[in-house]
C-alpha cells in the first residue's frame, strides 16, 4: 500500500471516528439526560438544544442564517484544503477535525431544533458553556491550525 493511500485511510478513519463518537454520545444524551446527571464533581450531563451559534450565542435569524452559510463555505473550503494537503503528502489532521465537527453539528441542525449539547464542566456558579464531542474536535482542530501557522514562516 502506498504511503499516500495509507495517509488517506488514516484521515478518513479519524473523520469517521469523530462523527461516530459524536453521533453515539448525542443519541445517548437525548435518551438519558432529561435532567442533569452528575458524573463526578465538576463534570455532568445536561441535555440542551442550542439553536444559536457557539456556546449558545444567538443573533437575528438573518444574521444567524448568513453565519451558517459562511460556516458551510468554510467547511467545504477546508475539505478541499485537506484533500489538497493529503495529495501533497502533508498531514491534514486539523482540517479533518474541523470538518468532522462542523458536519456533525450541521446534521444536528437538520435533525433537531438545534445542536445537541450535553457536556457540562464546572459547578454553579462557575460553569463552562455546554458543549459536545463535535465542539471538542473543532476547538482542537482550530488549535492545531493556529499552532501550525504560528510555527511556519508564512509571515516572514
Amino acid at each position: 500500500m502506498t504511503q499516500y493511500l495509507w495517509r488517506l485511510i488514516q484521515h478518513i478513519s479519524v473523520f469517521c471516528i469523530v462523527m461516530l463518537c459524536d453521533r453515539i454520545t448525542k443519541l445517548w444524551a437525548i435518551t438519558h439526560c432529561d435532567s442533569t446527571i452528575s458524573i463526578f464533581p465538576g463534570f455532568s450531563c445536561s441535555l440542551l438544544y442550542n439553536p444559536g451559534m457557539i456556546w449558545g450565542v444567538s443573533f437575528s435569524s438573518y444574521i444567524q442564517y448568513s453565519i451558517w452559510m459562511i460556516q458551510a463555505g468554510v467547511i467545504v473550503g477546508l475539505l478541499g484544503i485537506a484533500i489538497w494537503r493529503i495529495i501533497q503528502h502533508a498531514n491534514a489532521w486539523a482540517e479533518v477535525l474541523i470538518c468532522a465537527g462542523g458536519i456533525a453539528n450541521g446534521i444536528d441542525r437538520v435533525l433537531y431544533p438545534g445542536v445537541v449539547d450535553f457536556i457540562v464542566i464546572g459547578s454553579y456558579p462557575y460553569v463552562w458553556p455546554t458543549f459536545n464531542i463535535a465542539d471538542i474536535a473543532i476547538v482542537v482542530g482550530v488549535g492545531m491550525l493556529v499552532w501550525r501557522y504560528s510555527r511556519s514562516n508564512v509571515y516572514a
